[in-house]
């Protein structure tokens, strides 16, 4: 594994080993994609959900050497952007999941583990063996269950549980180095001497030979080892674990220590009518870091090559250059100390009474420890009579819920309903004192008293109690397991905001088709879960011949199927008026036609229409109306076959006013076969970067044989010899190099630069 760092590329070598024998193994269980999943406060299955929600199971996971729980699905979830961090070996940097949603306030997704809320340090806590699924919340649908903290995206993390049975024992572990693979080449101490002779100048020579790039350099060494017990019987189970993590950098005196524990308890009693769940989980970790990246490095590539590898016997210093401006003995950052401790720890209990069939009330509770103690000395080599730093953070968080819910299937009918109060107390306390003027590095930070206390901004605390009381209702429905709607409502008061303003509420609404479950797509079992959700984008490419125009000309009715039926509502679309159902859908095929009429009437394919409906619906197409050849504007005829002053139009013309006829339509469905394939590349770029606005909140189908213009879709299926082989975004696809699309896409690459 290769990875960068700062001004070096590092090779890691990786060893792993796991036992077998008498230790039993945990075996990883890949979640069906119907099966039950946990998706805010409700449950569901990934099948029925109306919302965008990724699911990534242990199997999925990235098996790297892990050190943070999100490396696990690293490039593994579509819109998921996880940044490594330049401060130490277990640092993120930046984590976004919806974009930037906030200038003031953090864009971070709010990180939900075992039901307790908390930030992206909160997953330090957490060892990567004892994570059995992440649960990830991207549309606006489901994180509204969360209100203003759920506006970055959610992700929750599901923790391993005890299992039935006697009691086992699972280890694993790694090791492996981390060393140097390349650095900047520089010139060596004879070679700068050498130079400086050829050249006249005059330097500063010591006599030495020193590659100061390998000075602070080490081979870094990495180990994790991981523990765990579990066992139990039909009514209660347990799983307690513990884990050790070590990671050495490639730096001197950078290194990261992990101890993690985990524990989680599950008891059921009264013949089922309670069930309790208890869970902890907790870590300490300690960092030693580099304080300034770019002086490090910056001074071991340009230090001097001809001062030694020590301090002066004489003065018992580093050997310095006044006259350079950011440059510094590198081997003097190396003595600088920056070291900080995160203590967490989490519990939290859960009882659910199973009240009768379907309706279920659940009391849950979490308390929240976190304490960050920092501590850093600045030596008077790096910082003028020296500077030391002592501060501590602590956070404390009570969280309480009563959640009651109802489920019924009746017939093809299935109900969801879940009403929730929930409050919450979190206290921040701190604070730090910086002093300065050492007269010795002696002490470093441990004796504050020996230096002097600085005047300005030196010392400071802080205290603050925020609380928030929320309230939710949410409401699912789902006929045939093919129509879904969603709605949730939730409403927060924050003790942050005026008295007159503390309430803020946040609704939202989802519907979803599951076209899969429809009977004509039965001929296609590759796909088991394809389904369009309102105001979906979603590209359907392949080869020539592939089946695409068919399978919508099929959905559109223009062909009857010859094996199986399709159904709307449950209910076959051939008992449908067929003016009513062709109603759902605006479509524009390859094979178009415009009549020889005048422009307005073929856009609005009648002899009565809204005038200014048409002229909005030719601007979203991109077609000037007011062009010098449009001389009479809607009532100019288009060819000349019923009037000499009509007028000719291009292939790239006919396909706007094809598009804008489908826009007048405005139908919930928008099926465009091939929109762009007679435009120029500079009307078709036009067309792509205005197409959110020109869909608005339709759902769109869209077919092409340019796979560039389908990576602002939302997903992309994949057609191959009349079956569906593919699904899912850009991102994931252009990934999967054995399967069609990657042919399809490395083929068109090219022509993309």
């Amino acid at each position: 594994m290769i990875r960068r760092h700062g001004k070096l590329t590092l090779l890691t070598l990786l060893l792993s080993a796991s036992c077998s024998g008498i230790f039993a193994q945990e075996i990883p269980v890949t979640t069906p994609i119907d099966s039950l999943i946990t998706v805010g406060y409700a449950t569901g299955s990934l099948k029925t959900l109306s919302g965008s929600v990724e699911k990534i199971t242990e199997t999925q996971m990235n098996k790297d050497q892990i050190t943070n729980p999100l490396e696990a699905i690293r490039g593994r979830v579509p819109g998921l952007t996880i940044q490594r961090g330049s401060n130490g070996p277990a640092a993120l940097d930046a984590v976004r999941l919806r974009g930037t949603t906030s200038l003031t306030s953090g864009n971070d997704p709010l990180i939900i583990v075992d039901g307790v809320f908390g930030d992206l340090s909160m997953l330090t806590s957490i060892y990567p063996t004892d994570i059995e699924s992440f649960t990830i919340l991207k549309d606006a649908s489901e994180t509204a269950q969360y209100g203003s903290r759920g506006a970055s995206g959610v992700i929750e993390v599901t923790t391993k549980k005890g299992m039935s049975g006697r009691t086992q024992v699972a280890y694993n572990g790694s090791f492996g180095i981390s060393t140097v693979y390349k650095n900047l080449k520089m010139l060596s101490g004879d070679e700068f001497r050498r130079v400086a002779s050829e050249r006249g100048i005059s330097i500063l020579d010591k006599g030495n030979n020193t590659d100061f790039q390998k000075e602070i350099e080490q081979t870094g060494l990495q180990q994790n080892h991981h523990i765990a017990f579990y066992g139990g019987s039909s009514e209660s189970s347990y799983r307690v674990s513990l884990g050790f993590m070590d990671r050495q950098g490639v730096i001197l005196n950078e290194d990261m220590k992990n101890f993690t524990s985990n524990m989680n308890m599950n008891q059921k009693m009264f013949d089922g009518f309670l069930n309790c769940e208890l869970g902890m989980f907790g870590s300490i970790q300690k960092n030693h870091n580099l304080v300034d990246y770019q002086k490090t490095f910056y001074s071991a590539a340009t230090f001097n090559p001809t001062y030694p590898n020590h301090k002066d016997p004489v003065t018992n210093s580093w050997d310095g250059i006044t006259t350079a401006s950011q440059i510094t003995n590198p081997l003097a950052w190396m003595e600088v100390q920056d070291d900080d401790a995160t203590s967490h720890i989490s519990t939290h209990a859960r009882l659910t009474f199973n009240l009768m069939e379907g309706l279920k009330l659940s009391l849950f509770g979490a308390y929240t420890y976190n304490i960050v103690e920092n501590s850093q000395y600045l030596p008077t080599s790096v910082w003028a009579n020296g500077q030391a730093y002592k501060g501590t953070k602590k956070r404390e968080s009570l969280l309480g819920n009563m959640m009651l819910t109802y489920k019924k299937n009746w017939k093809k009918h299935f109900f969801d309903v879940l009403a929730l109060a929930e409050l919450q107390k979190e206290t921040y306390t701190g604070y730090y004192t910086t002093v300065s003027n050492f007269s010795t590095d002696k002490f470093g930070y441990n004796n504050l008293q020996a230096g002097a206390l600085r005047l300005w901004e030196g010392t400071n605390s802080y205290y603050d109690q925020p609380r928030l009381a929320s309230f939710m209702g949410r409401f699912n429905y789902t006929y045939a397991d093919r129509y879904v709607l969603t709605l949730n409502a939730r409403t927060d008061a924050s003790s942050k905001f005026g008295a007159n303003h503390k309430w803020g509420f946040f609704p939202s609404a989802s519907a979803a088709w599951v076209i899969s479950e429809e009977e004509f797509m039965k001929q296609f079992p590759v796909i088991d879960n394809l389904k369009f959700r309102i105001g979906e984008k979603l590209a359907i490419v392949g080869e020539n011949g592939s089946g695409k125009s068919t399978f919508i000309k099929l959905l559109c009715r223009l062909y009857d199927p010859t094996e199986g039926e399709i159904l709307l509502n449950g209910i076959n679309i051939k008992k449908y008026k067929y003016k009513e159902y062709m109603s759902v859908f605006s479509v524009v095929f390859q094979d178009f036609k415009l009549f020889a009429l005048p422009l307005g009437q073929n856009v609005a394919a009648s002899t009565e229409y809204d005038a200014d409906k048409v002229q909005e619906c030719l601007k979203l197409a991109g077609f000037d109306v007011h062009s010098d050849r449009m001389k009479k504007g809607l009532d100019t005829w288009l060819y000349k076959d019923c009037d000499a002053d009509g007028v000719n139009i291009s292939g790239g013309e006919e396909q706007k006013i094809a598009l804008a006829r489908a826009l007048y339509q405005n139908a919930a469905f928008l099926i465009l076969d091939e929109p762009t394939a007679a435009l120029d590349p500079i009307a078709e770029a036009e067309v792509y970067s205005s197409f959110n606005e020109i869909v608005g909140d339709r759902t769109a189908v869209y077919i092409s044989h340019r796979l560039s213009s389908c990576r602002f879709c939302d997903e992309i299926v994949v057609f191959d010899r009349g079956r569906i082989v593919q699904q899912g975004t850009h991102e994931e696809l252009v990934e999967q190099t054995n399967c069609k699309y990657y042919e399809l896409w490395s083929a068109q690459a090219k022509y993309y630069a």
